[in-house]
């Protein structure tokens, strides 16, 4: 995904983006066959597709907004629906997290495209990556457990870079600094739970 992001950003264009994750998304869902199928990993589905479907709205637009708004708004329902029918699965998981990488990175790519903010406003979309890269390489380190600060950075840090996504004014540049801020310091708090204790 950081490969996509970074050809997006060298031919300026964030459909590159958008379409390399829905269609990388594609293959890993075809692969699981038969127990990708379910309500639940449907609505992630939604939500990937309509995340992809960004870049085709007017920039700095309500439109806009209100469809960013609506990824944000389901996220967490396709868990909820998961849990209530007992059809929760470890690809479930997955998909709905790089779902979630997926809108942060391309909500950025926007922003950065249309002048709110200068490229600085990819870190929060490039941190998840960086995360699973770091902890994959060192041995050392264990992927850290949710949190609850890290749920309630990630829901503020959304809002921030959804309302930025509105108009380009210093005001919106500063909700997507507070955007990058919050998310740094949650995958820099993960990082350092991740350390082996003695």
């Amino acid at each position: 995904m950081l490969a996509a992001a970074s050809v997006a950003v060298w031919q300026t264009r964030p459909e590159i983006l958008a379409w390399v994750a829905i269609w990388a998304l594609a293959i890993r869902t075809a692969k699981e066959g038969r127990a990708a199928l379910g309500l639940a990993n449907a609505l992630t589905w939604l939500r990937v597709l309509v995340t992809g479907g960004l870049v085709l709205l007017p920039q700095a637009s309500l439109v806009l907004v209100a469809a960013a708004f609506t990824v944000f708004a389901l996220d967490g329902v396709d868990g909820a629906i998961a849990r209530a029918r007992g059809t929760e699965s470890e690809f479930g998981a997955d998909l709905d997290k790089e779902c979630d990488a997926f809108f942060v990175l391309m909500v950025g790519m926007l922003l950065w495209h249309q002048g709110t903010a200068g490229i600085w406003i990819l870190i929060p979309g490039a941190w998840r990556y960086a995360y699973s890269l770091i902890v994959s390489m060192v041995d050392e380190l264990r992927p850290a457990p949710r949190s609850n600060w890290g749920r309630y950075s990630y829901s503020t840090s959304c809002v921030c870079l959804i309302l930025s996504l509105w108009q380009h004014t210093p005001a919106a540049a500063a909700l997507g600094a507070i955007a990058t801020a919050l998310i740094s310091a949650s995958f820099l708090r993960s990082l350092y739970y991740c350390l082996p204790r003695s």
